[in-house]
């Protein structure tokens, strides 16, 4: 893996600077950029672009600090973002009906080892499975397939349809997800898929990025020293304030039957730049589909 911090950098101060971050994240839903001071800039950039979502962790600005405050060898579950731990690439809120859509992450304080951001494109990984084992999408897109989170926690699947023939990826590693056996079987092919796609990129003061929920994962390298990030979550203003829209989700290049589920809980939650697309055929025959639910292991 190489550092790509370039590959998707936007120049914030070039006069059609926040344009081009509408057009990165609408088209390729990943951008990086620098030469941001602090907390209150940061606020400025997402509010730019977006409304601040609160998080349980935030501050009332909704900003997170996210520093290693946690013991690494008594991390409480959920708390692996405040501990100087590895952390495995996932999907921000996993455990939400409605994950939040926009993700920021801006360095204060950078590792004096380690601590380098890893991110995996949900989109790259959906095809890759649809073209080389449908098999393993097949259980990968079934409902009721995976919880996330406790028991009040959300029961659905690591690939989801968002509605318009669109999909979303929803995913962690960690004791905060649970999959039937037909998943847990086929969750090594999968873990390998993502790790031949994971890129790897390095912050410093200043510097940082902002990614759609529903298509990257995100998560970073173990380190060490006084590493310290900020955490602003957003969901994008409208297409006509913004001149794009900013959606939750991938298009997908289809959606395989499942063979052990009745048929998807489709969300609400359509990427608005999708509407016009109709590629939903293979998400009607998820629908069609006949069965029962998987079981669940003890």
């Amino acid at each position: 893996m190489v550092n790509t911090f370039a590959r998707f950098y936007v120049d914030l101060r070039a006069r059609d600077g926040r344009a081009a971050l509408v057009d990165r994240l609408a088209d390729h839903g990943l951008v990086t950029f620098d030469r941001i001071a602090g907390r209150n800039d940061a606020l400025a950039l997402m509010r730019s672009v977006a409304t601040v979502v609160h998080h349980r962790d935030s501050d009332p600005d909704g900003v997170t600090v996210l520093t290693a405050t946690e013991p690494p060898a008594r991390v409480r579950s959920g708390f692996a973002g405040f501990s100087s731990r590895e952390l495995v690439p996932h999907t921000e809120g996993s455990s939400l009906p409605g994950p939040p859509t926009l993700v920021m992450l801006l360095c204060a304080v950078p590792a004096r080892e380690g601590g380098a951001t890893e991110v995996i494109d949900g989109r790259e990984v959906y095809d890759s499975l649809a073209a080389e084992a449908p098999e393993v999408l097949r259980e990968l897109v079934t409902p009721r397939s995976a919880l996330f989170g406790t028991g009040a926690g959300h029961l659905g699947s690591v690939f989801e349809p968002v509605g318009g023939g669109a999909a979303c990826i929803r995913f962690r590693h960690d004791d905060l997800a649970r999959f039937s056996p037909a998943v847990t079987a086929v969750l090594p092919h999968l873990l390998e898929v993502m790790h031949a796609r994971t890129v790897r990129f390095t912050v410093g003061p200043g510097q940082g990025y902002i990614l759609q929920n529903g298509r990257w994962l995100h998560g970073r390298t173990e380190f060490g020293g006084r590493r310290q990030m900020y955490r602003i979550l957003g969901e994008p203003h409208p297409a006509d304030r913004l001149g794009r829209s900013v959606g939750f989700g991938f298009m997908p290049t289809e959606f395989p039957c499942s063979s052990s589920i009745s048929g998807p809980e489709a969300s609400s939650r359509e990427p608005e730049q999708h509407k016009h697309l109709h590629t939903g055929a293979a998400v009607s025959a998820l629908v069609e589909q006949g069965g029962a639910p998987p079981r669940w292991g003890a």
